[in-house]
């Protein structure tokens, strides 16, 4: 549990999207150790709950960082998008969808071929 409430706060996710995350990514699922069943957002909530009103969700950032420091190790925190978000805000703003980088096939077929002019 400890390790969801790390990576909810690396990530800043809300509860809610934690679950989702967790369900989702295999990288999530391997930072912690494939678990079988994943919690819900309601138990990660009420777990993180328990410790702040014990004072222990201090101790438990303190210990993190006192471990990651000893190894020399900084966190820089990530950002987990949604493609699907992103394009609908492409479209609500009268952009149209996001276009990506043209594939190595996309850049050959718009080139004239040689000898063609």
């Amino acid at each position: 549990m400890v390790k969801l409430l790390v990576l909810q706060g690396w990530y800043s996710l809300s509860d809610p999207e934690l679950e989702r995350q967790v369900d989702d990514r295999l990288s999530f699922q391997r930072f912690l150790g494939f678990p079988e069943s994943i919690p819900d957002a309601t138990t990660a909530w009420l777990f993180r709950e328990r410790l702040a009103e014990t004072g222990r969700d201090r101790l438990v950032w303190e210990e993190l960082q006192r471990q990651l420091d000893g190894k020399g190790l900084k966190v820089r925190k990530g950002v987990v998008q949604d493609a699907q978000r992103l394009q609908h805000d492409h479209e609500a703003r009268g952009e149209g969808p996001p276009t990506g980088h043209k594939g190595q096939a996309e850049e050959q077929a718009d080139k004239p071929e040689e000898g063609s002019r």
